[in-house]
């Protein structure tokens, strides 16, 4: 009987046993290891599972790290920015705590000497409980260990993304990390925006304007992960990016502005921290040709905002904090906005 038992106990466990061997040796979310066998990481569409394994697996000293405001920027025009090795990850629709997880994850690997950020003012009005993916396993989100991998290792739906790894680097179908999460050029332009706007007015809807207390919320997530790289002395560049002009004719702009404003100005008082309000980039915002929507800006505006973070333009800093958003929303005020209704509407 004892050896009936066995030979079915091991017949039961053998087959798990070699799938979790074989999820390990594949790892397709990077969770224990950059790819093995000459294998390279692929771009996905599960981007969120991807996120932590990349930063703590892959080699850089500059993470590039936030929303879909970062999908079409350019690994190897930051390199020859900053002088570095980049990675890009991406996280669209990032909640402050995605974000906060991928900082903490930068402090534990500490490779980065600097991280580039897009900090979305639209990020503070987004839950501040949880994260973008409902549900995202522990394994992804922290260090792994022997609990939390369980049911990565030992799930037969782990088998999908590990034959897609190994598929697209059987037939060489690799995409460099540049052009990864990219946005093709066909997306954009003026008709594309004025559709998106036309959508969003439909029936007089407008946008939400910040909930001071949950943004605060949000802000707090966002420190453990500031905090963290701050004791590694990693540097964060954090943008505001810059949506199109016709993004502020959706919410109460005075409102956001403010508490954007103090929410920058609690930020600057971490040493390791750079804001640069991209945003208040006047000229570029009035560009409908480079964006797909009223918020998406093509490759040619990611390479302006890393030019500007290189040469330090539109850096706000508690002195010059206030009389910069002043300006800007000077000229939101001033904005001739029948005009803009009369182009988008045709």
């Amino acid at each position: 009987m004892r050896k009936y038992s066995t030979v079915f106990i091991g017949g039961f466990l053998i087959p798990y046993i070699l799938l979790a061997v074989f999820i390990f040796l594949i790892d397709p979310y990077y969770v224990f290891h950059a790819p093995f066998f000459h294998m390279t990481p692929i771009r996905t569409n599960d981007a969120h599972y991807v996120a932590r394994g990349l930063i703590r697996n892959l080699d850089y000293d500059i993470l590039l790290c936030g929303t879909s405001m970062c999908e079409n920027m350019h690994t190897d025009y930051i390199d020859a920015a900053f002088g570095g090795t980049s990675i890009k990850v991406i996280q669209h629709g990032s909640y402050s705590n995605d974000l906060a997880a991928s900082l903490e994850q930068a402090a534990e690997t500490d490779k980065a000497k600097m991280v580039i950020m897009g900090l979305d003012s639209s990020m503070w009005k987004k839950p501040s409980e949880g994260y973008r993916i409902d549900g995202i396993p522990q394994y992804l989100l922290e260090s792994p260990n022997v609990i939390n991998t369980v049911p990565y290792l030992f799930n037969i739906s782990s088998l999908k993304p590990c034959l897609k790894l190994m598929k697209a680097n059987r037939d060489g179908n690799i995409e460099s990390m540049n052009g990864w999460w990219r946005i093709g050029d066909e997306a954009y332009g003026e008709n594309s925006v004025a559709a998106d706007w036309r959508t969003v007015t439909a029936e007089g809807y407008s946008l939400p304007e910040i909930d001071e207390v949950l943004a605060w919320e949000n802000y707090n997530n966002l420190v453990d992960g500031i905090e963290a790289c701050r004791k590694k002395h990693i540097i964060i560049k954090f943008f505001i990016p810059p949506y199109s002009v016709a993004d502020f004719s959706l919410y109460d702009y005075s409102h956001d502005l403010e508490v954007d404003k103090e929410i920058w100005r609690k930020l600057l008082g971490f040493d390791n921290v750079e804001i640069y309000a991209i945003q208040f980039d006047t000229e570029l915002i009035q560009h409908f040709e480079w964006y797909r929507n009223t918020g998406h800006y093509n490759g040619l505006v990611c390479d302006i905002i890393i030019d500007d973070l290189a040469n330090g333009e539109f850096l706000l800093t508690v002195d010059n904090i206030d009389k910069q958003t002043d300006i800007f929303k000077e000229f939101l005020d001033s904005y001739d906005w029948d005009g803009l209704e009369t182009i988008l509407e045709e």
